[in-house]
């Protein structure tokens, strides 16, 4: 999404893309910065230091590094559009949704079948469900923190 909206110049797409992953990609950064330092982490970056994988491809998740700068200036080079949580939502739950039905339930893909790979003693819809909500809040609360900064600092890049 980010790369399309790079290509495209697209202000609606670089919206939806930082209402939909920013928090995501800074809790990436945090966690992977905590294991670089040997610090107490969440474990969801460990993998960046298998050596079971090849360096080569654990280097390509180093592009959540540059995600975020490169979404916050996306928004303030283009704008952002107001309109992109509403759109956001329901790609947060299709990604659940496809991710729970098409995905190996041993690699647990976005938590999707519990937290830390740990069958929750829940009916799985019912977690979905949860998810599916914590995703949209998630969103909805990005675009109000991004609407207060932007309207502070830059009010004509609101739109």
């Amino acid at each position: 999404m980010v790369f399309l909206s790079v290509l495209l110049e697209n202000r609606f797409i670089a919206s939806m893309a930082i209402v939909g992953y920013l928090v995501y990609e800074i809790y990436w950064n945090i966690d992977f910065f905590l294991l670089l330092f040997s610090l107490p982490n969440t474990g969801a970056t460990d993998y960046m230091l298998y050596s079971a994988k090849p360096i080569w491809i654990r280097s390509l998740s180093l592009f959540h590094v540059a995600l975020p700068p490169l979404m916050i200036w996306l928004i303030y080079r283009l704008g952002y559009d107001k309109r992109a949580w509403l759109f956001q939502i329901p790609v947060i739950i299709i990604q659940v949704l496809l991710t729970w039905l098409l995905t190996d339930p041993t690699k647990n893909i976005n938590l999707v079948f519990g937290y830390q790979s740990q069958v929750l003693n829940m009916n799985p819809y019912l977690y979905l469900a949860l998810l599916s909500a914590a995703g949209a809040l998630m969103v909805f609360l990005t675009h109000l923190v991004i609407v207060k900064i932007i309207s502070r600092f830059s009010p004509k890049k609101l739109f």
